[in-house]
């Protein structure tokens, strides 16, 4: 007889897709999405990121010629479906059924595609089998990805967004799950979890190293339960994911930072996944100068900092707040966790409140230091006394003096008031030593400077008598 598996693809807006794969052998592009106005495959080797985007993931092509017809469904590949009609105005639902063929079992091995490079080898598979999968065991078995991108469609496309159509598709509505967790789309919706319902569609990156080496679905990855969507509670681990927000602005971003005894500071590969192209972002970094939206430390230490990088696309000063959204295990349940601001200096326990501050269009990649020790306040501070930079006098009440003995080359210098306001901004391409800075017409209390160089940033006190 027919054994019937129903996929039901929710628009949550007009225009959007979802990803979809077949639970079963034998079915075709008529057979499930004959109702959809559009089904695509697309082909990696044509897949080349828009060049709007950089130091980001982009799932953008450059003219979108990576879209291919699709005939025969193929176990393990993953679809595009349009189940809605370009001039559609309302939200609908459709019912995709597979009646064609058998049930799919056992080892199933999906070739993966490669533009030629070591990065941005954008595949789009999915969940072959009619049960839901462990998305831990799929990534562990299968060196060649480190994580895995859910599109939500939570918002409309439009040309505002990288791409040479008139509708795109916004990096805002992707979420992202790897072994140590995941976080939400930046546009909201909930937290990808350990497992994948039946069907499932997702994007990877496909590390090159590995051509030729299929992406390999088996038995041991199939779960009972638990295939009601490809969100669900995860083991508790010492995991903190923090959250960017810009209230004016509506748009927000969040963070996770996991800590396990196989992860390394550096890069791991299935434990770190990079920065997404997003309108506003938090990510840590790493000395290799990966930004992450995921990173795995080693298992947790008191002594650990964590650098914390952000970035956003809004040219108007705007103010942006990072909270903990949510913390996990009892290592970070019993310490502290200080946000220091590299740029003004100050310090914030964000267990007792959230961090509010100020910023403009640009990426500011060491801007954040993250700490869990109190008695490392004062460490960073003395720190920076070690980089040559030095103010006098200080206090002072017309003019101060900034010298410098290193050999970075330095850039700029910025005078920050209490509040984060820059009242005087420099130009020190051409310093040589030393700079005298007129401060005459400032009123007393304590400000920042705020300096850096090519490599880096360093924040000093001022006091104005």
């Amino acid at each position: 007889g027919t054994i019937e598996v129903n996929k039901t693809t929710p628009l949550l807006q007009p225009r959007g897709f979802t990803l979809l794969s077949s639970p079963m052998s034998g079915e075709t592009r008529d057979g499930v999405y004959g109702s959809a106005n559009r089904a695509f495959e697309i082909v990696p080797s044509l897949f080349t990121p828009h060049p709007d985007v950089t130091g980001a993931i982009n799932f953008v092509d450059v003219n979108f010629d990576y879209f291919a017809p699709i005939t025969a469904l193929t176990a393990g590949q993953g679809y595009l479906i349009f189940p809605q009609a370009v001039n559609a105005t309302e939200a609908v639902t459709f019912d995709h059924t597979y009646t064609q063929g058998t049930l799919n079992n056992g080892v199933i091995n999906r070739t993966l595609g490669y533009n030629g490079t070591t990065e941005n080898n954008f595949n789009v598979v999915g969940n072959p089998y009619p049960s839901a999968i462990d998305n831990n065991v799929l990534i562990s078995a299968n060196p060649q990805i480190s994580e895995l991108f859910f599109w939500e469609h939570l918002t409309d496309p439009n040309a505002t967004n990288p791409g040479d159509n008139t509708l795109n598709f916004s990096m805002n509505d992707v979420s992202v799950y790897n072994l140590i967790g995941g976080i939400p789309a930046a546009n909201g919706g909930t937290t990808p979890g350990q497992f994948m319902a039946s069907g499932q569609g997702f994007g990877i990156l496909a590390n090159q190293s590995f051509d030729g080496t299929p992406l390999v679905f088996n038995n041991t990855m199939r779960v009972t339960g638990n295939n009601g969507t490809v969100r669900s509670s995860e083991t508790a681990i010492d995991r903190l994911w923090l959250r960017l927000e810009s209230e004016d602005a509506a748009l927000s971003s969040t963070t996770l930072i996991g800590f396990v005894a196989s992860a390394t500071a550096g890069y791991d590969s299935g434990f770190d996944s990079g920065k997404l192209d997003t309108s506003i972002g938090l990510y840590s970094t790493i000395e290799s100068g990966e930004l992450l939206s995921i990173q795995a430390r080693e298992a947790f230490d008191q002594e650990m900092e964590i650098g914390l990088g952000f970035s956003t696309v809004i040219t108007e000063s705007e103010q942006y707040t990072i909270r903990i959204d949510q913390l996990e295990g009892i290592n970070l349940e019993e310490t502290e966790v200080f946000l220091i601001d590299n740029v003004l200096g100050t310090i914030t326990d964000l267990k007792e409140t959230s961090y509010s501050f100020t910023a403009t269009a640009g990426i500011q990649s060491s801007r954040f230091t993250l700490v869990f020790n109190e008695s490392l306040l004062s460490v960073v501070d003395e720190n920076a006394l070690d980089t040559g930079i030095r103010l006098f006098p200080n206090p002072a009440s017309s003019i101060v003096t900034l010298a410098y003995t290193g050999d970075q080359r330095l850039a700029t210098a910025q005078i920050i008031d209490i509040n984060g306001k820059v009242i005087q901004s420099l130009d020190l391409t051409d310093f040589d030593q030393s700079r005298s800075i007129d401060i005459a017409n400032y009123a007393s209390g304590i400000y920042f400077v705020n300096i850096q160089s090519e490599q880096s940033i360093v924040v000093r006190r001022l006091i104005i008598q």
